[in-house]
């Protein structure tokens, strides 16, 4: 399955954000065999920066670093997929300022929505920010989901 052939904006509402950064992720993969989610919160400006576009980019380097810390060996963000983690981000476009607009994280978690009912044995979801944390309580939220994910810095609770 092509990620792409399924998650689309069509019609780019979000005026703040930067549509020509605009990146859904172009791999290929089983869905069956990914068992965790990692999203950040935008897209980079530069699409040479973006997990997938090589082992350089500053999104896999970092992603990466964490990963292999933590004892996993992977070199790669095709090493990761293979592992059943697959990464993406909440807002699809990159950003033009500091902050992303909550009409930006409403819109585009309907998407971030329609990516993560792709997979099926999906376990765990790793949330990377605020921006990811509002987009899954948003639909949380749509579902009518009590929200479970506090707002603010979760790594002090």
């Amino acid at each position: 399955m092509r990620i792409t052939d399924h998650i689309q904006c069509i019609d780019f509402p979000c005026v703040e954000a930067r549509q020509e950064s605009y990146l859904i992720p172009e791999v290929e993969l089983d869905p069956t065999t990914v068992r965790l989610m990692l999203i950040s919160e935008t897209a980079p400006n530069d699409r040479k920066d973006y997990y997938y576009a090589s082992c350089d980019a500053l999104f896999a380097r970092t992603t990466l670093q964490a990963f292999q810390e933590a004892g996993l060996k992977v070199t790669g963000s095709q090493d990761l997929l293979q592992k059943g983690i697959y990464l993406t981000t909440a807002v699809k476009c990159g950003k033009n300022d500091y902050a992303v607009a909550t009409s930006t994280i409403t819109h585009c978690s309907s998407l971030l929505e329609r990516e993560i009912t792709l997979f099926p044995n999906l376990k765990a979801i790793l949330l990377m920010g605020d921006v990811a944390i509002k987009a899954v309580n948003t639909i949380a939220r749509r579902l009518n989901e009590p929200r479970v994910i506090p707002a603010g810095s979760t790594y002090k609770t």
